[in-house]
């Protein structure tokens, strides 16, 4: 019998949380390039705005560029947010998809359908377990025919029982009218 480890699906060393990381990190470089040229878009607009405007008086570069940086941080902050629970959401179909569809086979098995089996994607993580699961319900289809195949001999086995019984109890009452016949038969000719 084959000894199984227990195995550290969520972090495996080198390789899972690679991949876990992978959309968070793509999503802040996402944001963060989006929100540097949105600001250097924003801010030539201003500032090709006030060259053609000499008479304007401004005291600091604040009151030229500090409102469009503030609108950069909120829309930055927003699409951050957004791309993260993208993130999340991936992250998770990614972890639980291999769990619910395992969750959907094994309740129609538990449900008597012994034909199904789990099959999943060659790089999901509980192959292993998929492999033992589709195992344990081949070994409990083959023992459910079994037992099927022993119910019909049982009830075979009793259909002709009662029907020998049957036939008995008819011959005996059968002997018992003959005897009768014969004696009435035997009392008259008396």
């Amino acid at each position: 019998m084959k000894k199984f480890l227990r195995r550290k699906y969520i972090v495996d060393k080198g390789v899972f949380q690679t991949k876990f990381l992978l959309p968070f990190v793509g999503s802040w470089f996402l944001a963060a390039a989006v929100a540097t040229v949105f600001f250097n878009y924003m801010v030539q607009r201003k500032i090709e705005k006030l060259l053609w405007k000499a008479h304007v008086t401004v005291a600091t570069t604040d009151q030229i560029i500090g409102q469009i940086f503030f609108y950069t941080i909120g829309i930055t902050s927003v699409l951050l947010f957004l791309l993260l629970a993208l993130s999340c959401w991936f992250t998770r179909q990614k972890s639980n998809g291999v769990t619910i569809r395992m969750v959907k086979d094994l309740d129609a098995v538990a449900k008597g359908d012994f034909s199904k089996r789990i099959w999943l994607r060659k790089k999901d993580v509980f192959q292993e377990v998929a492999t033992v699961l589709n195992g344990f319900i081949a070994d409990k289809q083959s023992e459910y025919k079994r037992l099927i195949a022993g119910l019909e001999q049982l009830q075979d086995t009793v259909t002709h029982a009662e029907l020998a019984e049957a036939k008995q109890q008819l011959t005996a009452t059968k002997l018992e009218q003959i005897k009768a016949i014969l004696q009435g038969l035997r009392g008259d000719s008396e």
